[in-house]
């Protein structure tokens, strides 16, 4: 079922509509609140894949509680970055903002090297029947796991002053829809533009090792 297009595709889909409702809750609820909900649905996200039924014990239903897990995810990657990235470039000191907001990237591509690393030692492992049997579970229990641990780190964090102070302008001065609405088409095209650019590597490999 992870190998369904669709399936496969409507987290990325998610991915600028998460931007911007998480966008939206930071400016007005604080930047903790928006990266602790984003964190939480994450890790439910992945654990909903570890544990959702075969197709051929729960039929359609298991299609759509995995199609719900990467919608899910979609929202909570798009909000993460920039919630996070905003957060830490307000609680760093001012002659390391760009050092501090460039590990937010960083830990993501650690993260994916992890990822890499970890389905490399499954295949290693596991025989072929194994992996379709309960293999392909087994990264999503683990990411599950590590975002509850985040989400706990989160819910002790501090809020960074400058969200304190723009959830109070949000709420006396609230932006117009007309004056964020142009940059929107511009940030759904860098959200599509840097999630079709690697996987545009990896086919272009596979393609070139067929020929």
């Amino acid at each position: 079922m992870l190998a369904t297009p669709a399936i496969f595709a409507v987290g990325f889909v998610a991915r600028p509509m998460g931007s911007v409702v998480f966008g939206w809750l930071g400016d007005r609820r604080g930047r903790k609140a928006s990266m602790t909900l984003a964190v939480g649905l994450a890790s439910l996200g992945s654990l909903l894949i570890a544990v959702v039924p075969g197709y051929d014990s729960a039929g359609a239903f298991a299609s759509v509680m995995l199609l719900a897990a990467r919608l899910l995810q979609g929202l909570a990657h798009g909000g993460e970055q920039p919630s996070a990235q905003t957060y830490i470039s307000e609680m760093a000191p001012k002659e390391k903002r760009g050092l501090w907001s460039t590990l937010v990237y960083t830990s993501g591509m650690v993260g994916i090297l992890f990822g890499t690393v970890l389905g490399a030692v499954l295949a290693a492992r596991l025989s072929d029947a194994e992996i379709m049997a309960w293999g392909w579970r087994v990264p999503f229990a683990i990411g599950a796991v590590l975002g509850l641990t985040a989400l706990y780190m989160r819910s002790h964090m501090a809020e960074s002053a400058g969200s304190i102070l723009l959830a109070v302008f949000a709420k006396l001065f609230p932006t117009s829809i007309r004056t964020m609405g142009p940059a929107v088409p511009y940030a759904i095209c860098v959200a599509v533009f840097g999630g079709t650019v690697p996987y545009l590597h990896a086919w272009l490999v596979r393609s070139t090792l067929r020929t």
